[in-house]
């Protein structure tokens, strides 16, 4: 199963669906197909490392040479929790022509889109960006891919949830809090002393001086 990222916020997946393609963005290099692995290089170049010329010259090359027509492809839409699964059916091609950088494309036939949880648990890691193209070879492929084409798995490659954001509520401008009843103290009444016993007590309790329990 070749793997594929529809860019690196998935900003392309719309299209590559839409259009029924796949591609790779590199768009300082022209038509791949007739340059050597030498020749990418060159075109990659720049201030990148050896790693990074290593890296994206195996990404772009194995798209060119590697991919097959008949092959299996998985787009990720991570950003929806989501992939795409389609077959590859047409070679290379460079156009020039390109809305988005993707100069380097090949034609794909989309069957079906689900969520990531539907993949066998034993490929899942496999959608988690690698590269920007990467091929996995597991045995579980196989089956899940006949329950996809047999349509037990998957919906419509174009029913593309909407990604909904989390809005916090806030309180409108003219709606105003109440204002909050404020507490009326009560005044501390004074206590008396029992001119027997010399204790304070509530002046009620007072009688001609003496408390209640004096009297």
């Amino acid at each position: 199963m070749w793997v594929i990222r529809g860019g690196e916020q998935d900003e392309l997946v719309p299209r590559f669906v839409e259009e029924g393609v796949i591609g790779v963005r590199f768009p300082e290099v022209p038509d791949a197909e007739i340059l050597t692995h030498s020749e990418i290089r060159g075109f990659l170049g720049g201030d990148r490392t050896k790693a990074q010329l290593d890296a994206l010259e195996g990404v772009l090359s194995a798209f060119v040479r590697e991919v097959q027509e008949g092959n299996s492809v998985l787009l990720t839409d991570l950003s929806r929790g989501e992939v795409v699964v389609g077959t590859v059916t047409s070679r290379y091609q460079y156009r020039t022509d390109s809305p988005d950088g993707v100069e380097h494309e090949r034609r794909v036939d989309w069957i079906a889109r689900h969520p990531i949880g539907d993949l066998p648990s034993a490929v899942q890691a496999a959608v988690k960006p690698k590269a920007d193209l990467h091929q996995d070879r597991s045995a579980e492929w196989a089956g899940y891919l006949v329950q996809v084409r047999d349509g037990a798995i998957g919906r419509d490659p174009g029913d593309r949830p909407i990604r909904t954001v989390a809005v916090p509520r806030t309180r409108s401008a003219n709606s105003r809090k109440a204002p909050a009843t404020p507490r009326v103290k009560k005044p501390a009444i004074a206590q008396q002393t029992c001119q027997s016993c010399f204790l304070q007590t509530h002046p009620d309790r007072i009688h001609d001086g003496i408390c209640e329990d004096c009297a």
